[in-house]
């Protein structure tokens, strides 16, 4: 790392931009029962075979791998609009704990924004899970 491209002020170019998601979660009970959810975010390991699943250590490792403060917007159970900012510090293999945690009565739709700066100092992989609790 000696020499800066021509086009920036980084060395290398490497893992120094962050990435902004604009998310809105359409979400819809379609069944009689009302229905709780929740979204989370976790770190899972990384794993190149993987099989169609997620995994996390029972005690997730010391280092952080993610932190960023995430903004949630959606309308709750009174019909009123909320909007909640959460700072998130992630650990490699970390299950996360729900972000929100909402309640749609049969045939309702609900809808979540989520505003994240993805920092350019973290390190992948991170997913955003929308957990279904039952009822």
């Amino acid at each position: 790392m000696l020499v800066r491209y021509p086009d920036t002020t980084a060395y290398l170019a490497n893992v120094n931009y962050s990435i902004q998601y604009n998310l809105t979660l359409p979400l819809k009970n379609t069944i009689q029962q009302l229905q709780t959810v929740a979204l989370v975010v976790q770190t899972p390991l990384k794993e190149n075979k993987s099989k169609n699943e997620v995994l996390f250590l029972s005690t997730p490792d010391s280092r952080i791998f993610s932190r960023g403060t995430v903004r949630l917007r959606h309308t709750d159970d009174r019909g009123l609009s909320q909007t909640r900012y959460i700072h998130l510090v992630q650990r490699r293999g970390q299950q996360g704990q729900p972000l929100i945690t909402l309640s749609i009565k049969p045939g309702d739709r609900r809808s979540v924004e989520v505003d994240f700066l993805y920092p350019p100092d973290a390190t992948p992989p991170q997913i955003l899970t929308i957990k279904n609790l039952g009822n």
